[in-house]
């Protein structure tokens, strides 16, 4: 039960971090697509893009993007890192929230 607490209060400071910082063109990665679907249920108005989108899902979502940059209204996308990480080029984000958990020694 501890790790669930645990992943809950990392969540909400995650959200809380988000809020104080966020500016007009966002990206937020995280490690799982769980944790994104997770995440983009505790922003609203923001835009999931993950590897399981396809077809008329993954176009409604890249429509969402590029409407919102023809109409300067900024976005807040929330991504895996798999997906969003590497060979992504959209000009207009200006933070970034790496929200994957990481552990060492």
């Amino acid at each position: 039960m501890q790790r669930l607490n645990e992943c809950e209060d990392r969540k909400k400071k995650q959200i809380q971090i988000y809020d104080k910082y966020k500016r007009k063109w966002n990206l937020v990665l995280t490690k799982s697509v769980k944790e994104s679907e997770t995440i983009h249920g505790l922003i609203p108005g923001s835009i999931l893009l993950t590897g399981m989108l396809k077809g008329k899902e993954l176009n409604e979502s890249m429509d969402l993007v590029n409407n919102a940059i023809d109409g300067n209204t900024g976005f807040t996308i929330v991504g895996t890192i798999d997906k969003m990480g590497r060979g992504v080029d959209i000009p207009p984000i200006d933070t970034l929230f790496l929200f994957s958990p990481v552990r060492f020694r």
